[in-house]
């Protein structure tokens, strides 16, 4: 999946969930950074941490982001992929911190199941 391709179908995505009103407060939302427009990442307005959601050769990575959704999420990811982790985004082998796990998938349908699970339960009370 090319970098357009993921663009689109997060945004299709965001529309989506925000039109059947999962999130409990704010909205969901798409972040694409400018400089690594490959970057791309849906987040809450009134929430917590954030999924990215990276190209990769022939499929892309979906990485949970924030110290609250990388413990939380990680059972529900597990159970959603069938298997640990693929690695992590962010290292550091001298302080001995592993940040942002990651799952490799081909498939989309996954990634949508894993936003729409963190935009039920992961928006702020008011």
């Amino acid at each position: 999946m090319t970098a357009n391709e993921i663009k689109e179908r997060l945004i299709e995505l965001v529309a989506e969930v925000n039109v059947g009103k999962l999130p409990k407060t704010g909205e969901l939302a798409f972040h694409q950074q400018r400089v690594t427009t490959g970057n791309l990442s849906v987040y809450l307005t009134k929430g917590i941490g954030r999924i990215y959601v990276q190209p990769n050769s022939s499929a892309c990575d979906v990485s949970l982001s924030g110290k609250v959704i990388e413990v939380e999420m990680y059972p529900f990811m597990r159970e959603l992929f069938g298997d640990e982790c693929d690695g992590f985004k962010q290292t550091n082998r001298n302080k001995g911190w592993l940040k942002q796990p990651f799952w490799r998938t081909a498939d989309f349908g996954k990634v949508r199941e894993c936003i729409r699970y963190y935009a039920r339960n992961y928006s702020c009370q008011e």
